[in-house]
């Protein structure tokens, strides 16, 4: 009896002698930096991972008319406009911050599609270690982190977010969503309250989400739901007004915002679609409240992620299963990253779900979530596999580890082969064909001059005339196409410059002297 009470004692000093070693350790520099190390490691794999399939040679560089119209759009208001117009998050005027992509590239490049591909995949090599900081914050584990990540990073059926610089409105939404997501968790995960400096800075990325695109309205809903379930996890709770005073009050102050914006931008396309009427070009924006347009657009969206699409698109009623699996899984485990992502991938459609059926590029914010929920049934998995096999003798991190690489080189495996197709489809896009015309054309009209296009190959389109203007880079010029001018003979003989285009050639048919 006297020898097992030794014992025992023995070890319980044992296990306090470890616990205290383990805490000096943490405090050597050395080990610090070689944590870092791991994270550094981890993300230089990742944003290679990245670059593997965005520097491919194909598709080439190309400009679509979508970039033609966002481009003219943000030249005929100019930098001090554009400027004010962001500062402004609560005015009508929607996406302004997809204006310093476009204004600083065609100021440095004109239209060499080259640097804005180019800077459009620097953008995202950025949203890696976004994205990863950001799972690490909120899971506490480098290995769930990087395998979230290494499924968020690159998803074949969203591969416009690289190859198409329309979509740079996603790209820039996702990343300062994911940036101010990630650093108000960082905060709250060591259990600090945000200081003023850090909430403005957060408060900025927001701003700059939303004025990247209206998807970012989300976010402050999902701050209060990181709240809540933080709250409903601690062992010693505070009151509810202190709990609602000192920890809701950023998600409240960003859910102000949101709606100050929300607000704004619904107004304007109600306002313009009631002026303009029925196919005015707000249609799409349009939100349409129904709960079968909530399902059916998040089967859809859940199909696309899941690679189901388009050949299969499940039910409505098999996606609310699933959800319902999820949740059911995350608060019977009573496990708060569960649970908050179960919450992300229903909350962060909302502004996709009530509109006309976006495509899978607009939901990179939303895979984020599924990304988290997979990696984390991951790990569950492998201590589960670790305890049927009674792997007792081998550590718990060694099981995860070697489950973690297991899964990663067969996630990889299957991106390549979904990807595999990329390189045969036709990027032949008219609007390279009449830049390159334009070019051989080696004219730069006199300021102030008048110029007429015939015979548009884009038919009621004005591709010619968003061309035209951006090439020759002078707001004093006048530029029609003749099918919408509608001149007179009086009108027609002030007219400088008629140009007649063709499908590979312009021709000069009036050129002034």
């Amino acid at each position: 009896m006297g020898s097992n009470i030794f014992w025992a004692k023995h070890r319980r000093r044992m296990i306090e002698g470890r616990r205290c070693f383990a805490i000096i350790l943490q405090r050597v520099p050395f080990l610090q930096w070689r944590r870092d190390a791991i994270d550094l490691i981890g993300v230089t794999v990742l944003i290679g991972w990245f670059l593997h399939f965005a520097l491919k040679p194909a598709p080439p560089p190309y400009f679509r008319g979508d970039d033609m119209t966002n481009l003219f759009a943000y030249w005929s208001q100019g930098w001090a406009k554009l400027i004010s117009t962001n500062l402004r998050f609560w005015t009508s005027e929607g996406r302004p911050l997809a204006g310093f992509y476009y204004l600083s590239l065609h100021s440095f490049f004109d239209l060499d599609p080259k640097p804005y591909r180019m800077m459009t995949v620097i953008l995202g090599s950025v949203s890696v270690p976004i994205a990863y900081l950001a799972a690490r914050s909120l899971s506490g584990s480098r290995l769930l982190a990087f395998l979230a990540t290494l499924a968020w990073c690159y998803h074949p059926r969203m591969f416009h977010l690289v190859f198409m610089n329309a979509f740079i409105y996603d790209v820039l939404c996702t990343l300062f969503y994911l940036a101010a997501f990630g650093c108000y968790v960082a905060v709250r995960e060591q259990g600090k309250s945000l200081r003023r400096l850090q909430l403005l800075g957060c408060l900025a990325l927001y701003i700059c989400a939303l004025n990247a695109k209206e998807m970012a309205v989300t976010l402050p809903v999902m701050l209060l739901v990181y709240e809540t379930l933080r709250y409903y996890h601690q062992s010693e709770r505070p009151t509810f007004l202190r709990w609602v005073r000192d920890d809701t009050a950023p998600a409240l102050i960003a859910g102000l915002i949101a709606a100050i914006y929300a607000s704004s931008r619904l107004s304007a396309i109600y306002s313009y679609n009631k002026i303009h009427g029925p196919g005015s070009g707000f249609d799409a924006y349009t939100p349409h409240f129904s709960g079968s347009d909530f399902t059916a657009s998040n089967a859809r969206f859940f199909s696309d992620l899941f690679y189901l699409a388009p050949h299969h698109i499940i039910a409505g009623a098999t996606l609310l299963l699933i959800w319902g699996v999820v949740f059911a899984y995350a608060f019977l485990r009573r496990d708060r990253l569960l649970e908050l992502m179960a919450c992300w991938v229903v909350v962060t459609p909302l502004p996709l779900a009530f509109v006309s059926v976006r495509g899978p590029a607009s939901l990179g914010i939303v895979l984020f979530g599924w990304a988290m929920i997979l990696a984390k049934l991951v790990l569950d998995l492998a201590v589960g596999i670790g305890r049927l096999l009674r792997l007792g003798q081998m550590p718990a991190l060694s099981v995860r580890v070697s489950m973690t690489v297991c899964v990663a080189i067969l996630l990889c495996l299957f991106t390549e082969w979904q990807n595999r197709g990329l390189s045969q489809r036709r990027f032949d896009e008219p609007v390279m064909h009449l830049i390159d015309a334009f070019r051989a054309l080696n004219l730069q009209p006199k300021p102030g001059s008048k110029i007429l296009l015939r015979n548009n190959p884009f038919g009621k389109r004005p591709f010619p005339v968003y061309i035209a203007q951006l090439l020759w880079n002078d707001h004093s010029l006048t530029v029609d196409l003749e099918e919408n001018a509608k001149l007179s003979a009086d009108e027609m003989a002030k007219i400088d410059y008629i140009l007649g285009l063709g499908e590979n050639k312009i021709d000069i048919i009036r050129e002034a002297h």
